[in-house]
């Protein structure tokens, strides 16, 4: 009875053990985007893919619609290519995937790879999901550097399914880069609806304007000091063309400076 009993136990751990837990989703990207950190740059690139059903293709994967997909029709390894026309700077990938409508077509082996061309590609990602729903987030940091990759080419490959399918699904694919500090100075990001709300920018072939019309919607930790100099932040408002600023003080250096590298906008 006692033997009956370990022999049992012993079943039950090794059953546990063979049983890998789900991945766990990662957050909206929209959240990261409105913390102001990131930036998603997958329009600035020319996307093509190994293969896919008539219908299913690249619009699918980039129309922001959780409900539609890319589905491949061909062998085995499934590849996504995203090619930019200059070097660029990416932190981080977000691919969204739903086992539950999926199944068999949903990615368990995910390679990610970059170099300058097809020809020089080189593995610095590889992943692998169990049942995934919802965003996975893989990032593209340099693991000596902790810097974001600077690449002309990533390739997402799909070495394996889940059930051993042999094609895929895949509803979304985002690329973020980093965003810099603004050149006018560092102050606390304001992400608050109400402050996007209020927030504006525009720009023509004669002018370039920025305003946020109600400082007391701004919802961050500011002293004295910061709170003069984002009211005058929010009063600046320069002339391509004649060159008039208004503003001051300790940020006109910094309205020069944007002055000065507006000239080529159009």
């Amino acid at each position: 009875m006692a033997g009956g009993t370990q022999i049992f136990l012993r079943h039950s751990a090794a059953v546990t053990m063979a049983t890998p837990s789900k991945t766990p989703p990662g957050a909206d990207p929209k959240q990261l985007e409105r913390t102001g950190t990131v930036r998603e740059i997958g329009s600035q690139a020319v996307w093509s893919l190994s293969s896919c059903k008539p219908g299913f293709g690249v619009d699918q994967l980039r129309d922001d619609n959780l409900e539609t997909y890319w589905q491949s029709d061909g062998s085995q390894p499934h590849l996504v290519n995203i090619q930019f026309r200059r070097r660029t700077t990416v932190r981080m990938l977000c691919i969204y995937a739903d086992y539950k409508s999926d199944e068999s077509y949903t990615p368990s082996k995910i390679s990610v790879r970059v170099g300058n061309n097809f020809h020089n590609l080189q593995e610095i990602r590889q992943l692998e999901m169990v049942e995934p729903s919802g965003w996975i987030h893989i990032s593209l940091l340099n693991q000596r550097t902790n810097e974001p990759i600077s690449t002309f080419m990533i390739q997402i490959a799909v070495l394996a399914n889940h059930q051993n399918g042999r094609d895929t699904h895949m509803r979304q694919i985002k690329v973020y880069t980093p965003v810099e500090e603004s050149s006018i100075g560092k102050f606390p990001r304001c992400t608050t609806v109400d402050f996007m709300m209020y927030r504006t920018i525009s720009r023509s072939s004669s002018s370039i304007s920025v305003s946020m019309s109600d400082p007391h919607l701004w919802s961050c930790d500011l002293d004295h000091d910061q709170k003069n100099n984002l009211t005058q932040a929010a009063e600046i408002c320069f002339s391509v063309g004649v060159g008039s600023v208004k503003g001051s003080g300790p940020l006109q250096s910094g309205v020069d400076h944007c002055s000065s590298a507006s000239k080529g906008v159009s």
